[in-house]
């Protein structure tokens, strides 16, 4: 008999425990945008295709805050800069390129619209600025004149402080997220166009992280953030550039 309730209390403490993991991760990925939390945005929209969501949730507000604290007061001197949202915050710049001067300035989460808001915290000291932009907006169904819009606002931002903008493609998403891939091959073909118009690089990233049209599974970890294998990729795609 006490073995009996020695078991059924083991299995109590075991089911009560898993459900204080799952709770607290589940509130950590809404807070930080972990995983799955781009997903279950993506089925949101799958289940309402005319809702807009709204383009900062609480989680999203705080840690955007929070990173946006940082930078101001921790200003970083650097050649270059790595601008974007969490498919840029999620690399560590300055061990892929220990010999060069380089910040991240990433934020998970963020908007192109999020971005120009803090472009003032770009020293005006950088020579060059890489970015890359769109995936958020395309998930949160930015209208697509506003996206364009806003990134233009950021280029010609930075050329204003006497900064160098380079443009990376959007990467495309993978099979799960196929559909999001039209909007991004209409983007990236505005983002060509912006860069030849403003005589700017473009970078495809795209050519060898999705070659077919769809971000390749050996390179992602969840159809839309990159492993390390992804980021040894995109360091080879803009070493050059930072060599010259």
């Amino acid at each position: 008999m006490a073995t009996r309730y020695l078991s059924n209390y083991k299995t109590l403490f075991i089911a009560t425990l898993c459900l204080l993991v799952g709770f607290s991760y589940g509130m950590a990925s809404i807070q930080y945008q972990l995983f799955p939390y781009s997903q279950i945005i993506w089925i949101k929209n799958s289940l309402s295709p005319n809702k807009k969501i709204q383009p900062l949730s609480r989680g999203y507000s705080h840690y955007y805050n929070r990173r946006v604290s940082f930078f101001n007061i921790h200003v970083a001197n650097a050649r270059n800069v790595m601008l974007g949202d969490s498919i840029t915050d999620d690399a560590e710049w300055h061990e892929l390129f220990p010999d060069y001067s380089i910040v991240n300035r990433g934020i998970g989460g963020d908007t192109i619209a999020g971005v120009l808001n803090r472009l003032e915290l770009i020293p005006s000291d950088t020579k060059q600025v890489f970015l890359m932009l769109g995936t958020n907006d395309i998930i949160r169904k930015t209208p697509f004149d506003e996206m364009i819009k806003n990134y233009q606002q950021i280029v010609t931002r930075l050329q204003t402080k006497g900064i160098t903008p380079i443009i990376q493609s959007t990467l495309f998403f993978g099979e799960p997220f196929k559909p999001f891939n039209q909007i991004v091959v209409k983007l990236n073909e505005q983002l060509v166009s912006l860069a030849k118009r403003l005589d700017i690089q473009y970078i495809d990233l795209n050519a060898k992280l999705a070659p077919n049209g769809v971000l390749d599974a050996k390179y992602t970890i969840d159809a839309i953030h990159l492993n390390g294998a992804g980021y040894s990729q995109w360091q080879r795609a803009i070493e050059p550039i930072l060599q010259k």
